[in-house]
C-alpha cells in the first residue's frame, strides 16, 4: 500500500503571543528604558548604546511578533540582565562580583549566538542534519571570543576618536576576555555533552523555530519530528518508544502493538493527532525497532496489516504514516485525521472504544460510550450511526 498523509494537527509554534508573554515584554521594555536613563546619569556609555537596540528589539517583537523577527523571552531577559549588571557595576565600581557575573553572562550569550549562527547558515534545526557536536561547539566558542574582541576593538577606536569610553588597563581587558571565554566555553561544553538543562530549548530552539520564514529555512521531515518531540505529549500528540519490541525483555510483545493501535483509535475518535513511534516520553529520538524487520518496507507492510486487521481497511483513508530517517535510526510518524464515525480496536472477539483525554488514551464502556457517541453525533462530529 502507498503511504498516505492525513492532515497534521496544528503546531504550537503557530499560536499568537499570549497576554502573559505580552505583559512580560512590557515589563522588560520598562526595565530597558529605566536602565537607559540610569546609564546616562552614571556615565555607562556602553550600556546606553546597548539599551537603544534592546528597546527597538522589544518593541518590534511586541508589534511585529513573528511577522519579521521574534526574540524569545529568555533572550530578552538575558539582554536586560547584562544591562543591569553593567549599570550596577558602574555604580559600585570596577572589579565587583557584578562585573564578573556580567562578563560570564556575556560569554554565555555570545556562545548561544554562535550556535544560532551555525543553524542559520545551515538553515536547519539542531539534530536535523546529524551535525558534528564537536564542530558546532568549537564554532560557538570561537564566535563568542571573536565577537567580544570585535566589540572591544570598536570600543577602543571609538574612545580614541570621540572619547566616549573610559580607558581600560590591559589587566582589566584581559580579565574580561578570560571571563567571556569561560562563559562561551560553558555553553560549548553543555552543547557537546548534550546537557543543556533546557537552556537551548528556550533560546536557540525557540529562536530558530519562531523565525523559520524570516531566516529562509525549509522545514524537513526530520525538523518537523524534532519540533513535535520538543513540544511534549498532548491531546493531539503522543510518543511511543517501540512498535512491537518490549524494551525491558527485548522480545516481541503484542502489548506494545496494542498500545500503538490504541492511540491511533483514540485520535480517530477524537480530533485527530500525531503519533511518533521511536520517540521516548521525554522527547528523545531513540528510533523505532526496525531491526526486528528484514527491511523498512517490511515494517511499513506490518503496520499496514495491523491497521487493516485490528482497526479496519475502511479507516485507512484517515490514517497516514511514513518513516522519517535519522541516519542509523528512523521514526514512524503516524498522522490521524478525525473520523466521521466511531472506530473500535478489535482484540480477539471484542471491540474496544478509545478516546483522547489530555495526553492519554482512555477506554469508554457502557453508558459512557453511549453518551459520548450521542454527543458527538448531536454536535455533528459523526455523520453515521454506530
Amino acid at each position: 500500500m502507498d503511504e498516505t498523509s492525513a492532515p497534521a494537527p496544528a503546531g504550537k509554534g503557530d499560536r499568537a503571543m499570549t497576554g502573559r508573554t505580552m505583559a512580560f515584554y512590557f515589563v522588560m521594555l520598562a526595565a530597558a528604558a529605566a536602565l537607559f536613563v540610569v546609564s546616562i546619569f552614571v556615565g555607562s556609555v556602553g550600556d546606553t548604546i546597548v539599551a537603544v537596540p534592546v528597546m527597538v528589539i522589544i518593541v518590534s517583537t511586541m508589534v511585529l511578533d513573528k511577522r519579521v523577527i521574534h526574540i524569545p523571552p529568555v533572550m530578552i531577559a538575558f539582554l536586560i540582565s547584562l544591562m543591569f549588571l553593567g549599570v550596577a557595576g558602574k555604580v559600585l565600581g570596577g572589579g565587583t562580583l557584578l562585573n564578573l557575573a556580567g562578563d560570564l553572562i556575556v560569554g554565555v550569550a555570545l556562545g548561544l549566538c554562535g550556535i544560532m549562527t551555525v543553524y542559520i547558515f545551515t538553515k536547519s534545526l539542531p539534530g536535523a542534519r546529524n551535525e558534528t557536536p564537536a564542530l558546532v561547539s568549537a564554532f560557538s566558542f570561537c564566535f563568542g571570543l571573536a565577537a567580544f574582541a570585535l566589540w572591544k576593538a570598536t570600543e577602543f577606536y571609538m574612545n580614541r576618536a570621540f572619547g566616549l569610553f573610559e580607558t581600560e588597563s590591559y589587566e582589566s581587558m584581559m580579565s574580561e576576555i578570560v571571563l567571556v571565554g569561560v562563559g562561551a566555553a560553558f555553553v560549548s561544553i553543555l552543547y557537546y555533552e548534550n546537557k543543556h538543562m533546557g537552556l537551548f530549548q528556550h533560546t536557540v530552539d525557540r529562536f530558530l523555530e519562531s523565525n523559520y520564514d524570516t531566516i529562509g529555512m525549509k522545514r524537513t521531515d526530520q525538523e518537523e519530528v524534532l519540533t513535535l518531540a520538543r513540544e511534549g505529549e498532548s491531546d493531539r500528540l503522543e510518543f511511543k518508544s517501540t512498535l512491537r519490541t518490549n524494551l525491558q525483555t527485548g522480545d516481541r510483545d503484542k502489548r506494545m502493538e496494542k498500545a500503538v493501535l490504541k492511540t491511533v483509535v483514540a485520535f480517530l475518535n477524537t480530533d485527530g493527532g500525531t503519533l511518533l513511534v521511536g520517540v521516548s516520553d521525554d522527547g528523545t529520538v531513540t528510533g523505532v525497532d526496525e531491526h526486528d524487520f528484514d527491511s523498512r518496507d517490511r515494517l511499513n507492510l506490518h503496520f499496514t496489516n495491523l491497521i487493516s486487521s485490528q482497526i479496519g481497511n475502511e479507516f485507512l483513508p484517515c490514517i497516514g504514516f511514513d518513516l522519517v530517517d535519522f541516519g542509523e535510526k528512523a521514526v514512524l510518524r503516524v498522522e490521524c485525521g478525525r473520523c466521521d464515525r466511531p472506530v473500535f480496536l478489535k482484540e480477539g472477539g471484542n471491540e474496544i472504544f478509545f478516546v483522547r483525554s489530555g495526553p492519554s488514551s482512555v477506554e469508554l464502556t457502557g453508558m459512557d460510550l453511549i453518551n459520548y457517541v450521542n454527543n458527538r453525533r448531536r454536535n455533528g462530529r459523526w455523520l453515521k450511526r454506530v
